[in-house]
């Protein structure tokens, strides 16, 4: 099947990732697969080192831009595409313009809550959690037209959950560096957690972001400098979560969360925030779970994880087994494949009729 992927961000994020790994999976499952991307964006740098992948580039102003729904459409008729799936509202309002005008199918995955008047023209919009689904629903988007299949990560799962126990924990956390993704509440818990657990812990923040000055100061304020270890960009996601012992996601705001999926593959125990996503995704039979934005609660889950081998192990096996089942490309990949026969195989055109 010739299926279009559509994603025109220029900044890279889980949503970012998240199409990226689509693109590469689609294509290593035998679909015949074209990226358009913004120029000069993260995703395109990527795409274009994978030549199974067909890559296109367009500059885009804005979701107002009506040269890119042209540019959009003429190269969709050029890839002769079947289907078209699109990300994020710029991309999911530009793709439906060119989709409606050459009568195509348009499946939306949703990566936030957004207003619907971008998800026009869509003819499945597909949330990854109930919650999301519930808020569309909400809003409108009918039922009929909304299947939830879940996000995934390519991370081949551990064959086995390690089985260590190091006199000093490494723990790890990786995500942009914005005020809602709550790192200067784990700073504060981290900062406590000295008092409650008997060996060093060690902490390391992976990415870059706007709030990154503001949390070297905190680092400091709190004496943390030869504690906390601020590693900036990381391209090898796994190489970076397979040096810790414990993978903790403190977010004050999380649809959805794909570093979680991949420390589950890794095979890393896990400590996170009760938001949104992660609660869909996790319970307490698979990770410790705090409340959102209290350092104490989250202090206490981290002491838990520390202090307790047998349970990191326990509940990292169960978490990368879920994750098998559930979130794998294995398991994902030919959800959306069948999704698309279907539309393919009914003609199924965008909305509004």
């Amino acid at each position: 099947m010739k299926i279009t992927q559509i994603m025109l961000a220029r900044g890279f994020g889980g949503a970012e990732r998240l199409f990226v790994d689509m693109c590469l999976s689609f294509a290593e499952a035998g679909q015949q697969v074209q990226a358009i991307c913004q120029t000069d964006s993260k995703s395109a740098a990527l795409l274009s080192k994978h030549p199974e992948v067909k890559l296109q580039t367009i500059s885009v102003l804005g979701a107002w831009d009506p040269f890119a729904k042209r540019t959009i459409r003429r190269l969709l008729e050029q890839h002769g595409s079947q289907i078209v799936q699109a990300h994020l509202a710029r991309g999911a309002f530009l793709a439906g313009q060119a989709c409606k005008k050459a009568g195509l199918p348009l499946v939306v995955t949703t990566h936030n809550y957004i207003d619907i008047k971008y998800y026009k023209y869509v003819t499945v919009l597909v949330p990854p959690t109930r919650d999301q689904y519930t808020y569309y629903l909400g809003k409108g988007i009918e039922a009929e037209r909304m299947k939830i299949i879940n996000h995934f990560s390519p991370i081949d799962p551990l064959e086995k959950t390690v089985n260590s126990n190091p006199t000093t924990l490494h723990i790890v956390t990786l995500g942009r560096l914005v005020r809602k993704k709550g790192y200067h509440v784990l700073l504060e818990a981290f900062a406590r957690l000295g008092a409650l657990v008997d060996r060093k812990c060690v902490l390391h923040i992976g990415g870059t972001g706007p709030e990154q000055q503001s949390l070297r100061a905190q680092i400091n304020a709190l004496g943390l400098e030869d504690k906390v270890n601020m590693v900036g960009w990381v391209d090898d996601v796994a190489g970076f979560l397979q040096k810790g012992d414990l993978f903790v996601i403190p977010s004050l705001d999380e649809p959805f969360g794909i570093v979680v999926l991949e420390a589950m593959a890794i095979g890393l125990p896990i400590v996170s925030s009760d938001c949104q996503g992660p609660r869909e995704i996790l319970d307490e039979d698979i990770a410790w779970l705090s409340k959102k934005g209290d350092a104490d609660s989250l202090a206490m889950a981290l002491h838990k994880a520390c202090a307790d081998h047998k349970e990191r192990v326990r509940k990292s096996e169960n978490a990368r087994q879920r994750f098998k089942q559930m979130y794998s490309k294995q398991a994902v990949i030919p959800e959306f494949i069948a999704l698309f026969d279907s539309l393919s195989a009914t003609g199924t055109k965008p909305f509004p009729r």
